[in-house]
This record gives structure tokens, sequence and C-alpha cells, in this order.
């Protein structure tokens, strides 16, 4: 998967998600609005966040602009763990 960032402020971001492969495709066309594998969309987003910035974590996905490829995301950056 393949990932594009683009920063709205030091908390808040948007993330559009890029599938490579039919599996990543597939994977996320079947995704459903109206029950939603968290799981799944909070790893990819996670993922995509992580790339822009290995301290920052996901709190949030606010409002998806192109479901479930595009979303506005709110994040924190924690420094200081794991040493």
């Amino acid at each position: 998967m393949n990932y594009q960032y683009t920063s709205l402020s030091k908390t808040t971001a948007i993330i559009e998600l890029i599938p490579d492969t039919e599996v990543e495709k597939t994977l996320l066309k079947s995704l459903n609005k109206d029950n939603l594998d968290q799981d799944t969309l909070y790893h990819y987003y996670q993922e995509g966040l992580e790339r822009n910035n290995i301290s920052a974590v996901l709190l949030s996905i606010n409002s998806f602009i192109h479901f479930p490829n595009k979303a506005a995301i709110s994040f924190e950056v924690v420094i200081g763990l794991g040493g």
C-alpha cells in the first residue's frame, strides 16, 4: 500500500490509501461504510501516518473524503517512548 499524506495542522492530516496490488484493491472495495472493519482501516491509516512521522499515533478517523481511500484524521506525536 502506498500513502499520500497532507498535513492540515500539528495534530490533523489527510491521508489517502493507494493500493498497489489487486489484493489491496479488493480489500478496500470489500469494506462496507455501514459495517466498518475498524481494525483494518485503523491499521492502514496508522501505517500511512507512521510513514510521515514514526512517533505519530492515530487518535481517530474524523471523516471520509472518499470512502475508504481518503480521510481526515487526528493524531498525536508521542516523544520518548521506547528509549
